[in-house]
């Protein structure tokens, strides 16, 4: 498909995993990615003088994207001497993957455009690929999203942090969405990981004039909804780490809410769930599509599945996912592996939400 063949480059941004997506304009889309390879490849290996950063973007402007992606230019850190993330959290030890969530906000003003991160830092000294810890979600405001990226003035707000030893892990902006009935307001999903096995979806409203100022927020709770975090409740269970959550035919009856992840944990499924409501009840999942990687070799791993309808033909959906290993160095030295891989999934076999 042409867009694998977009991400697999032989010089510069060379690999990454998270490739969310974020509609900034019309024919301008926002990508984030999480870990990234900058570098050289030669021989289909990472080569000597390559480096990992935590996080880059990308930007795509042609009117074409849903037929025929083409131009496509990437970002990070350039101003010293080694490449470095496109974005850096101001707490010590702690980097940056996106959380997934992201839009631009244009209610009378210049847009804005938002982007959740999700702030992280190592556990202990080992080498492990599972060394790293939840510290809490950070809301990145863009006030200038219709500029090049590299003028774009970007402001950190620290939404939440989690201590050391956490009572509840939980992190937001795994998807953001205008709220139908409430210009005013945002949807705002999170991720509470608390128990590994069991990641629930969380639900809150976010005036969108302060997103920024957690205080403001309200969550989904056992009775409606509360002004405390601590009180959210679950809206979906068993999901994985990052979901995509987009409202589809927002003008039509047929409308309903769209779930998609990858099958928890660490399955080789891409799973769909619908709504008709963002708080539910969501439909039990359905496996929309079966990795093949990870029967080529069981070191490889699936994860992280988005959809992308802005970007899909119609009567589809856009859907991707990343491939990663458990041997760093078999990764290393495979570079058509650490990347998003993309599939196209008819609309007709999404799952009815309840009570349609």
């Amino acid at each position: 498909m042409e867009w694998n063949a977009l991400f697999h480059r032989t010089t510069g941004w060379t690999g990454a995993d998270g490739a969310a997506s974020i509609v900034l304009s019309q024919g301008r889309v926002l990508w984030l990615f999480g870990d990234t390879w900058i570098g050289p490849v030669r021989d289909n290996r990472h080569a000597e003088g390559s480096v990992i950063v935590n996080n880059t973007i990308a930007v795509h402007q042609d009117e074409r994207l849903r037929e025929a992606p083409e131009q496509v230019e990437f970002f990070w850190d350039e101003s010293g001497i080694r490449p470095a993330s496109w974005a850096t959290p101001g707490q010590p030890g702690e980097w940056f993957w996106p959380a997934g969530g992201g839009l631009v906000v244009r209610d009378g003003g210049e847009p804005r455009s938002l982007v959740f991160m999700t702030r992280l830092s190592r556990r202990d000294e080992s080498d492990s690929v599972w060394n790293f810890t939840c510290r809490g979600s950070t809301l990145l405001t863009i006030d200038n999203p219709d500029d090049d990226p590299s003028k774009w003035r970007i402001v950190q707000s620290t939404l939440t942090s989690i201590p050391a030893e956490p009572p509840l892990e939980r992190t937001w902006g795994t998807a953001v969405l205008p709220n139908p009935e409430d210009s005013a307001s945002l949807l705002v999903f999170g991720i509470d990981g608390t128990e590994p096995l069991n990641k629930r979806a969380l639900l809150a409203r976010a005036p969108a004039a302060s997103v920024d100022r957690f205080e403001t927020w309200r969550f989904r709770a056992a009775d409606g909804w509360s002004d405390t975090p601590s009180e959210a409740v679950p809206v979906v269970e068993n999901v994985a780490s990052e979901v995509s959550i987009h409202l589809l035919d927002a003008q039509s009856p047929e409308s309903r809410y769209i779930m998609i992840y990858s099958e928890p944990p660490l399955g080789s499924g891409i799973m769909a769930r619908t709504a008709l409501r963002p708080e539910g009840p969501w439909c039990d999942p359905v496996r929309l599509y079966e990795c093949p990687e990870p029967g080529q070799d069981p070191r490889n791993l699936v994860y992280s599945a988005k959809a992308h309808p802005h970007l899909s033909r119609e009567g589809e959906l856009l859907v991707s996912y990343c491939v990663n290993s458990t041997d760093f160095w078999h990764m290393a030295a495979n570079a058509d592996l650490y990347l998003p891989r993309f599939i196209r999934v008819p609309l007709a076999s999404l799952p009815a939400p309840i009570g349609e």
